[in-house]
């Protein structure tokens, strides 16, 4: 019985080892591999909200209503191209570079001072008489906008846990440097000083991604990104690989 047994577990794991040489066997491994993508990567918050409020304070509107509002990444877009050279079936590294676009409208409410006229009786002259009197409005103003644009280059590593023909799980990390350039078109709101509002920016940048998913064919795949880190990226493209080993 017991040989029996021992029998059977050699041959399971003879027959399971066969077939693991023979699925790997018709794995075809390549070099090289470049990707495409749209991407999500979003700007720093921060960098954001403080132009915002520049843009805002050097505005012609004295007065500001409880709850006014200026939209910022209204409408945004952005093109990431990676590359890896990979040093074997799990091992690569290589680059990323993106730039990315994000525009909003300058739009919200003020209060606005407006002179009334009024009739009143002056007892001095023992007639009636007109005044102005100050009233104030909300008004709502729209026009101008604010565009943000970013460049990233950013050196990477990938290691990939699963990879066969036709499906591939993997991790990455990227550090690089961002530039980023904030820009105000104010042509159709008055500032209270001729200033300039454009402002540029480098600093160093991460982002460690610890889900990525490849599947299709084994030269072309889709892929799907999500990474975390100074900036989150999220990214949805095709890979093509090439130079096979």
């Amino acid at each position: 019985m017991r040989r029996f047994i021992l029998s059977v577990i050699v041959s399971v794991l003879h027959t399971s080892a066969f077939t693991q040489e023979t699925n790997e066997s018709k794995t075809r491994y390549y070099r090289h591999e470049v990707n495409v993508s749209r991407t999500g990567m979003t700007k720093p918050r921060s960098q954001g909200d403080d132009y915002e409020d520049k843009v805002y304070r050097a505005m012609s509107i004295e007065h500001q209503a409880k709850g006014y509002e200026i939209g910022f990444g209204s409408s945004s877009s952005g093109t990431l191209i990676g590359y890896c050279y990979h040093l074997n079936h799990r091992i690569a590294f290589g680059a990323m570079t993106a730039f990315t676009m994000h525009d909003s409208s300058l739009s919200g409410d003020y209060i606005v001072p407006v002179q009334v006229p009024y009739e009143y009786w002056d007892y001095k002259d023992n007639a009636p008489k007109e005044g102005y009197r100050t009233e104030y409005t909300i008004q709502y103003f729209s026009g101008g906008k604010i565009r943000e644009s970013s460049f990233y280059l950013m050196p990477s590593l990938k290691w990939s846990w699963l990879n066969n023909s036709w499906c591939s799980l993997y991790m990455k990390a990227s550090m690089g440097l961002h530039y980023q350039r904030l820009e105000a078109d104010t042509e159709e709101i008055p500032l209270k000083r001729d200033e300039n509002l454009d402002e540029n920016k480098l600093w160093l940048e991460y982002i460690a991604t610890p889900f990525g998913w490849e599947i299709g064919k084994q030269k072309v795949r889709g892929f799907f990104e999500l990474g975390f880190g100074s900036n989150t990226n999220l990214q949805i493209g095709l890979t093509y690989r090439f130079g096979r080993y």
